[in-house]
């Protein structure tokens, strides 16, 4: 179990609740926040692995990774502001302290791919694309093909 406001890894935590929103915390850092719940984990933390994301398109879902789009701060930011919402009332829509959604909007932290959907259910923006490999080309929504064309090289005799 890790602490979600320092880093470290603690063996017993508490759930707080802080900026409106339910984090884990050490005991140092529990003090910031309103103890909902005391933790107690046996043994050594282990290391969890990310499961995969899935991305839901026309009632079937594909898994693939995920990147943030460039200018996903202010277009959070242009979004929220659109709607008249302090960043304390976009954090209550999406159940995150407003402490995120501020270091979100100024890009000093990159959301997580929940965090960014919830964010985009919430705004109406993409804030997420499927990630691409370098040497994949896309049109539309088709993957380019290479032909024998895209190969060969045609000289022309000189005169």
């Amino acid at each position: 179990m890790m602490c979600e406001l320092c880093g470290k890894p603690v063996k017993e935590g508490f759930k707080v609740r802080l900026e409106g929103g339910v984090v884990t915390a050490c005991r140092g850092c529990s003090r910031h926040g309103e103890v909902v719940k005391e933790m107690r984990h046996a043994g050594k933390p282990k290391p969890r692995k990310p499961k995969p994301q899935k991305e839901k398109d026309s009632g079937f879902s594909m898994e693939g990774e995920y990147e943030l789009v460039d200018g996903y701060g202010p277009k959070v930011k242009s979004a929220r502001e659109k709607r008249g919402w302090k960043q304390e009332d976009l954090g209550r829509a999406v159940n995150e302290p407003h402490s995120l959604i501020h270091r979100i909007e100024l890009e000093k932290m990159e959301p997580s791919v929940g965090v960014a959907r919830k964010l985009e259910n919430k705004l109406g923006v993409r804030l997420l694309v499927r990630h691409m490999e370098d040497d994949e080309e896309v049109t539309g929504s088709e993957k380019k093909d290479l032909t024998l064309g895209d190969l060969v090289v045609v000289r022309r005799k000189e005169k």
